[in-house]
């Protein structure tokens, strides 16, 4: 039997992983410090921690259920023997008193003084790192899961609120359509004043229904701005007109200042400017319980 450098005997029982060199026709020619100690714990001491022994005689007769790994170790052994291919690398799972092992085995030409080929081969446990990234695979799956389902949820919501929405903008469109119209047919300054309320309330509704379909256009990445030109000072009295029957009930006044420098002309969002306003006169009257309520535009 080929005889191991004593230089390389050395250099291998040094090694924290276990190792051992094999001919070209798959023999254990020497095992290494930490083999013979796996091997020991895991009663396979006999004869000689496998010294003499063929490496891939033992990969071929396996019938266990492992034995899809112990092929694809001996067709790569064999390759890298043959010098088809520069080296092996396999992780795969070994029976051990202690229950399923990981090892990584790593299969490689021997560099050597000598000119006889050899071969080394380095298991290296790593059932910990198995045991890891099984973990982490699961883990990723759940929070794949659950992003998935928040999505699918946060779908169906917002599919549901614009739907409702838009059900529900249909009939009060309609009603103050019909409120303008009767405003213009109805004399008497009491009603007229009825139906200004209406009016006032139905765009106060319309203006938190806009508001929940562009948050929905938000939640989708779909709102858009307009830049159009409009009327900064129409934009305000329709906001403020919009409120005046609440003011009113509270008894506060509103107050409004206007700079006549400002151009009453403007390019922008007219729709998104009066939802700002309606939301600040909406909160502002909500908290201010005497007194007035006062927008400034300089």
């Amino acid at each position: 039997m080929i005889e191991i450098d004593s230089a390389i005997a050395l250099t291998l029982d040094s090694l924290n992983p276990e190792a051992a060199v094999l001919s070209t026709t798959g023999d254990i020619l020497f095992v290494n410090r930490r083999w013979k100690e796996f091997a020991g714990a895991n009663g396979m001491r006999a004869p000689d921690f496998g010294v003499g022994e063929n490496y891939l005689f033992y990969c071929d007769q396996d019938n266990s259920r492992y034995r899809e790994y112990s092929e694809q170790i001996a067709e790569g052994l064999r390759a890298v023997i043959a010098g088809v291919r520069p080296e092996f690398y396999i992780e795969y799972p070994c029976p051990s008193p202690r229950g399923e092992q990981w090892f990584a085995l790593r299969f490689n030409p021997l560099q050597h003084a000598d000119e006889t080929p050899l071969f080394l081969m380095v298991h290296d446990e790593i059932t910990a790192k198995v045991i890891s990234m099984r973990h982490l695979k699961e883990t990723n799956e759940i929070l794949r899961e659950s992003r998935d389902r928040a999505e699918a949820a946060s779908h169906y919501k917002s599919k549901f609120v614009a739907t409702l929405s838009h059900e529900i903008r249909t009939p009060l469109n309609a009603i103050l359509g019909l409120t303008d119209i009767l405003h213009g047919e109805i004399e008497q300054n009491e009603h007229r004043q009825y139906l200004e309320h209406v009016q006032n309330a139905g765009s106060i509704l319309l203006n938190l229904l806009n508001d929940i379909l562009d948050l929905t256009r938000l939640e989708q990445g779909k709102l858009q701005l307009q830049n159009t030109p409009f009327s900064v000072r129409h934009s305000i009295l329709n906001s403020v007109l919009a409120y005046r029957y609440l003011v009113e009930r509270k008894g506060l006044q509103f107050n409004v200042h206007i700079n006549d420098r400002l151009p009453d002309m403007l390019y922008g969002d007219a729709f998104r400017l009066n939802q700002i306003l309606s939301n600040l006169i909406s909160n502002a009257l909500k908290f201010t319980r005497a007194g007035e309520v006062k927008i400034e535009l300089d």
